[in-house]
């Protein structure tokens, strides 16, 4: 297995990031999964839009996700942030 991380414009596919990081190895898959909320300081959100420096964003993405795989000993990592116009 090897760390993964990217970035998406489309819907992240969650049953292939566990899939990514499923072993006999591993006791356990972690997910981490943001969405947008209907409700900000009491006015109503109807959608919002992350932007990146993507070729930068994607370094740093990388980067953080082998640190961590450095810290925790573990080279079972899936990371993908999406990006772009969302509901």
């Amino acid at each position: 297995m090897s760390v993964h991380s990217r970035l998406v414009r489309q819907p992240i596919d969650l049953a292939s990031l566990v899939a990514r990081v499923s072993s006999p190895a591993n006791g356990a898959a972690l997910l981490f999964v943001g969405s947008v909320r209907d409700v900000h300081d009491g006015r109503a959100v109807t959608g919002m839009e992350y932007r990146a420096y993507e070729g930068m964003a994607e370094q740093e993405l990388a980067a953080i996700a082998h640190e961590a795989g450095e810290r925790f000993g573990t080279t079972s990592i899936a990371v993908e942030h999406r990006i772009g116009e969302l509901a």
